[in-house]
């Protein structure tokens, strides 16, 4: 898909981002392929991004790598997509802060400035990025804590230190998961078996 906008264009963009104003019309085209293109869309308002609006607005109309942070941004926003309506209400502004956290990282990390972004984003980031390790290897019988720590190139007390507001600690997050991958897996009837009697 191309984006256009302030008479610049993204130029070809496959499984990446685009980023937009709504202050100003926009054109998106995916001419010369047949095949119907999925966007999943994230609307933020100007006041609540924590960047200075010229910087960012250097990113406008611009391809988006989905790699580091954006891969975590693009699996949650996916996520966010399949699961948001199973969740119950009081739960919805709380995706909204994840998401608002993550693309503001994301963004500051592409501008150059994560490190001057405030403490507490990046904190968020990277628990939302070991969230998405532990969903990604959730098969894995071995996974702990360690391993999760390990995967991320930090220590266990810093993984820990990242789920210390969280409602429930790594470990128990982990296991959390796992019961109710399982318990989705035996509600897939694709998956059951006949049982017989004899």
């Amino acid at each position: 898909m191309r984006t256009s906008q302030f008479g610049r264009e993204s130029g070809p963009v496959v499984d990446g981002f685009v980023l937009t104003s709504t202050s100003a019309p926009s054109a998106c085209d995916n001419s010369g392929d047949d095949r119907p293109t999925r966007v999943v869309m994230l609307q933020i308002p100007r006041s609540e991004l924590a960047l200075r609006a010229e910087r960012a607005d250097r990113l406008v109309v611009t391809g988006l790598p989905r790699t580091g942070l954006g891969a975590v941004m693009a699996d949650f926003m996916t996520s966010v997509r399949d699961n948001a309506p199973d969740c119950r209400l009081e739960e919805l502004p709380v995706l909204g802060r994840v998401a608002l956290d993550l693309a503001t990282a994301y963004l500051a990390e592409l501008l150059g400035t994560l490190a001057a972004t405030a403490p507490e984003l990046r904190a968020r980031a990277a628990l939302e990025q070991a969230k998405t390790s532990v969903e990604r290897n959730l098969g894995d019988p071995e996974l702990t804590p360690g391993v999760v720590a390990a995967r991320l190139n930090v220590s266990l007390r810093s993984l820990y230190a990242l789920f210390r507001d969280e409602p429930e600690g790594v470990a128990a997050f982990i296991r959390r998961r796992r019961l109710e991958r399982c318990r989705d897996d035996l509600a897939r009837p694709e998956l059951s078996l006949p049982a017989a009697a004899t």
